[in-house]
């Protein structure tokens, strides 16, 4: 497939994604499909390899600063459908990367899975090119829509995910992370904080009184006979004064 001008393709395709290469030759490999080039590793394919770490690196890295509540097993259900190769290829349809791919005469069309290969590739050079730093703000400006989407998409987008059955369910009590994903999608990157204001009782019988902290807002205050369990009551106390409602956990002062 003959390009009219691969030079001003490159440096349309660098726009689009908002990063210059000091070597070009990384990007025109990464838009390389296997069918284009004489030898398979003139191809994007070990580009691809190299993205498609780089992508779960970035993925995971965004996923813990922005839900510091969410378990381990959550936190992998939702990094396992943002990397996807649907979501991927969906990325590249929103950067029109099909215009920029060099491809051989025998692809009469350009597939979901051409599409996610090269936006991996992509991030594979952007990573060889400029470090990962500059991969990994690439992810977050270009993935951060699909975690908002994730969200949205679910039937009740309030509640976390519930690890073992790897789908929403409403988790009894689990206010903290209730909380801190309605944030993110009201708030992005303002994360709710947990203020021990007093405590008191012998050891063996101890009570706190924690409240949440959301930016310069202090709630209403909630105790309880252990931290973490007091954390999700303040929680709810939270979510509650959100919605203009009285808090369910006075703090009996």
């Amino acid at each position: 497939m003959k390009r009219p001008s691969v030079a001003s393709d490159l440096a349309e395709c660098e726009r689009r994604f908002r990063y210059r290469f000091v070597d070009r030759s990384l990007l025109k490999k990464a838009l390389t499909h296997s069918s284009y080039s004489a030898a398979h590793i003139d191809s994007n394919e070990r580009l691809e390899f190299l993205g498609d770490a780089t992508l779960g690196l970035a993925v995971t890295n965004m996923l813990y600063r922005m839900f510091p509540n969410l378990s381990e097993g959550q936190l992998s259900s939702v990094k396992g459908s943002v990397v996807s190769r649907k979501t991927c290829a969906r990325v590249a349809k929103r950067l029109e990367l099909a215009r920029f791919l060099f491809v051989g005469k025998g692809i009469e069309a350009i597939t979901d899975v051409i599409l996610a290969n090269a936006t991996e590739a992509a991030i594979g050079a952007i990573f060889l090119d400029g470090g990962y730093e500059e991969a990994r703000l690439f992810v977050e400006e270009n993935f951060r829509e699909e975690i908002d989407a994730f969200f949205r998409t679910r039937p009740t987008t309030d509640v976390p995910l519930d690890a073992k059955t790897n789908s929403f369910a409403d988790f009894d009590g689990n206010f903290k992370a209730r909380l801190q994903t309605r944030l993110h999608r009201e708030r992005p990157g303002v994360i709710a904080t947990y203020v021990l204001l007093d405590e008191k009782g012998p050891p063996h019988r101890r009570s706190f009184k924690i409240a949440t902290k959301i930016e310069d807002r202090v709630f209403q205050a909630a105790w309880g006979a252990s931290k973490k369990a007091t954390e999700q009551r303040a929680a709810e106390n939270a979510l509650a004064e959100l919605d203009g409602q009285s808090p369910p956990n006075p703090d009996g002062e």
